[in-house]
């Protein structure tokens, strides 16, 4: 018997975020503050992230 088979913790590729853009499973890459798609390039995660202003820095 395998005892990969009866293993539940899932595998780290099949969890990782995919693209919304393309399905892509590729590790996103930062560019010029903000997070894209290594395969098709969309912006998955936008710079500031809909973060307020904080005016104390």
């Amino acid at each position: 018997m395998d005892a990969d088979a009866d293993d539940p913790t899932p595998d780290p590729a099949a969890c990782r975020r995919r693209c919304p853009m393309c399905g892509s499973t590729e590790a996103p890459v930062e560019v010029h503050g903000h997070v894209q798609c290594a395969t098709c390039g969309v912006n998955i995660d936008p710079c500031c992230g809909g973060a307020p202003l904080d005016e104390a820095a």
